[in-house]
């Protein structure tokens, strides 16, 4: 009698568990369950008068649009958002350009200007990045007096403690080396910094007890702590290098540094989201139901060119301070940018939908994996068994992406950049289906395409 009493009560105990188990799973994945129609897309006509205006966009009307005649580096140069610094300086016929990047310019119309020079340098070296930074213009015999910092290292899939030093070295260690080189130039210098929106954003918990959140929040300039308390190494690093120009700021008497933080993501040509979504014929959708804002690179780069100029012309009302900025569109959800972005290039829509709930167990299950890969390979490393194991094993292939960090954005948001508009004049020009038209074309005309 007792057996069978003891095997009651076992039984109704994992009764409860399992149902208590299936009732949290449950709650989790509504967590992970955005409010927005994932069939929304632009209209024929809607599309029709983008595609018009797109092409007539003149970003001469979104920065000072004219030429000072200073020297300018561009360190990241030949990357998205440095790419368009460079075109832009260029429209408004700066004579004195100079690219450092570990890789040249993709663009042979860059790369071949009269105007722009190419230097390589690792800028986690200070002795190559002083080399490159310090050098004067051979057409004018003059040292460069402001500098753009858009090199990074984007890896936004990434929060366990081994895989710090994937981004620490070039997003901090190369924003000590170019602000130690940088207060080296003469005069009163301008650094402008590329950070980036996610430090302006909550970072969610999907595993939280409290039910899914559908509200839309709202987000400007603050940092807020959670954004790099509790997100990946990319977002760390960031707050790390920002912490770093501040301090600088508040050091120096001469050098001028701002800093600029584009968000939510920043999409356009080789980007991120939808650049290989436009080179994809079937496209995975995980969480497409969740909104918030995208900026176009040309519109970042706008932004930093508006923020050189005031340093200059203001310093004091902008010197040392943050401005997030975002694109002209309101919150898409991630299905709505795809299905637009290919309906703009003319493609097919193939999606294959993902339930996010199992693809979050999936990416945890994937993280543990590396993990555990990584410190037993260490471990035999140490005795001479193998060699120093790399952070990305290559045979993981795009599964590498599927982590916990990767589902940081899958929430409802808006970002406000009231105050780059009121204080820099920031006007965004472009919008997502503007952005698909020209990443289409861009492909369709790629010098080297991309493998």
């Amino acid at each position: 009698m007792d057996t069978l009493k003891q095997s009651g009560a076992l039984v109704a105990a994992l009764t409860v568990l399992t149902a208590t188990l299936v009732w949290y799973l449950r709650l989790v994945s509504q967590s992970l369950t955005g409010p927005n129609n994932r069939n929304e897309v632009l209209t024929d006509e809607e599309l029709k008068s983008r595609r018009n205006a797109w092409k007539g966009i003149n970003m001469l009307n979104s920065i000072p649009n004219v030429a000072t005649g200073e020297g300018y580096v561009v360190i990241g140069g030949s990357g998205m958002v440095g790419s368009a610094i460079v075109e832009l300086l260029l429209l408004r016929k700066e004579k004195n350009i100079r690219i450092i990047d570990i890789m040249p310019p993709r663009s042979r119309e860059l790369s071949q200007h009269p105007s722009v020079t190419f230097l390589k340098a690792d800028i986690t070296s200070s002795a190559s990045l002083r080399e490159a930074l310090l050098a004067p213009f051979p057409s004018t015999g003059k040292p460069l007096s402001v500098v753009y910092l858009t090199a990074i290292i984007v890896r936004f899939w990434e929060r366990a403690l081994y895989c710090k030093d994937a981004s620490w070295p070039v997003n901090v260690t190369g924003t000590r080396n170019v602000l130690d080189a940088v207060a080296q130039l003469p005069g009163e210098p301008i650094l402008v910094y590329t950070s980036t929106g996610e430090l302006s954003v909550e970072a969610p918990n999907h595993w939280s007890l409290s039910g899914p959140d559908h509200k839309q929040k709202v987000y400007s300039d603050d940092t807020v702590a959670k954004s790099y308390e509790q997100r990946r190494w990319y977002t760390k690093s960031k707050f790390a290098a920002e912490q770093l120009i501040l301090e600088a700021d508040k050091k120096s008497t001469r050098v001028r540094h701002g800093i600029i933080r584009p968000g939510y993501h920043i999409i356009g040509h080789r980007d991120l989201v939808v650049d290989p979504l436009l080179r994809m014929s079937t496209v995975p959708s995980i969480a497409g139901d969740w909104a918030h804002n995208c900026i176009v690179a040309w519109d970042a780069a706008a932004a930093l060119l508006l923020m050189e100029s005031a340093l200059r012309e203001r310093p004091n009302e902008v010197r040392g301070t943050t401005f997030l900025v975002t694109g002209k569109d309101q919150p898409w959800c991630y299905d709505k940018l795809r299905r637009t972005s290919k309906k703009a290039a003319g493609q097919p829509i193939k999606m294959v939908t993902l339930p996010p709930l199992t693809m979050l167990l999936i990416a945890h299950a994937v993280e543990a994996l590396l993990y555990a890969r990584f410190y037993v390979l260490q471990l035999l490393c140490a005795v001479g068994v193998v060699r120093k194991p790399s952070v990305s094993p290559s045979w993981i292939g795009q599964t590498l992406f599927l982590q916990p960090s990767t589902f940081n954005n899958f929430f409802e948001f808006k970002l406000d950049d009231a105050r780059a508009r009121n204080v820099l004049g920031y006007r965004p020009q472009w919008g997502n289906a503007e952005c698909a038209f020209e990443v289409d074309e861009r492909i369709s005309r790629e010098e080297v395409p991309l493998k």
